[in-house]
């Protein structure tokens, strides 16, 4: 279960966050044990899910578009050319672990200049081990628990509530008669977060498209607002991420960035 809080969890940015869920959870009529787990079966095996469809591990180039990322630098300044000059890479694992490579065309001339690439080359890795932590939990496993864990399914309103614990930690998942999820909520001693998942329907699942969400540190800055858009190509006959767009607010400042993937390299089993 811890693993599973972890990745839907996600990690910060500079200046943003990948994270998720709030908590507040309710009393209402359960369906009965066995009719709990067979829910849960259903609804997991209703997403897209990267692992049963045969994947290992893969690798991918990060091309980043600093003119949308970088506004205000003019098109032929040398500070876009030094930034289009950087090279970025990653990889998932056989565990999930994303790890980010890099490049400089040029070497960085002067101890600013270093400081400045450094703090972009950390601020990209953590953008993007952030957005795989979130994306993984709905397309490389899956965002509900396993079907023999502890949880409480709940009937309320028009759907379910979907709640649990891990530790101090407390999650709750709400979803439709359908077994859609439309909001996820996390309840942890440093933070409060939400978020509202979109997907689209394809022949082997739904694919996460997107989501909103809200983070809200318990004290200190951090708040969070964030719009996630994702595309995706076939990649060895997988549904793998294209392009990324991503944008919101952090502690009040408006940030925005959009990066593509390409060249994947997959191994399935």
């Amino acid at each position: 279960m811890m693993m599973h809080l972890a990745k839907l969890t996600g990690r910060r940015i500079k200046g943003s966050a990948f994270v998720l869920l709030l908590v507040c959870v309710s009393s209402a009529a359960s369906p009965g044990q066995t009719n709990r787990k067979q829910l849960i079966r259903q609804a997991r095996s209703g997403f897209y899910s990267l692992r049963r469809s045969g994947l290992v591990e893969f690798q991918a180039t990060i091309k980043p578009n600093w003119a949308t990322i970088a506004k205000g630098i003019e098109s032929n300044s040398e500070g876009l050319k030094v930034l289009n000059g950087l090279h970025f890479w990653m990889s998932l694992n056989s565990d999930g672990k994303v790890t980010v490579s890099h490049r400089a065309d040029v070497a960085p001339a002067g101890q600013q200049r270093s400081e400045d690439l450094n703090q972009i080359f950390s601020g990209m890795e953590e953008m993007i081990t952030g957005f795989f932590g979130t994306w993984s939990s709905f397309m490389l496993t899956s965002p509900l628990p396993e079907v023999e864990s502890e949880y409480d399914l709940a009937s309320e309103g028009d759907g379910y509530l979907l709640s649990y614990r891990d530790g101090a930690t407390r999650v709750a998942t709400v979803m439709t008669k359908d077994l859609l999820i439309t909001e996820m909520k996390i309840s942890a001693t440093d933070f409060n977060s939400s978020i509202w998942p979109h997907f689209t329907k394809s022949r082997e699942g739904l694919l996460l498209t997107g989501y909103d969400a809200n983070y809200q540190p318990t004290s200190g800055p951090g708040t969070t607002h964030l719009k996630v858009e994702i595309s995706y190509l076939e990649a060895g006959g997988l549904q793998l991420p294209q392009t990324l767009h991503l944008q919101g607010s952090y502690n009040g400042t408006s940030f925005a960035v959009e990066t593509a993937f390409e060249d994947y390299q997959v191994k399935k089993r």
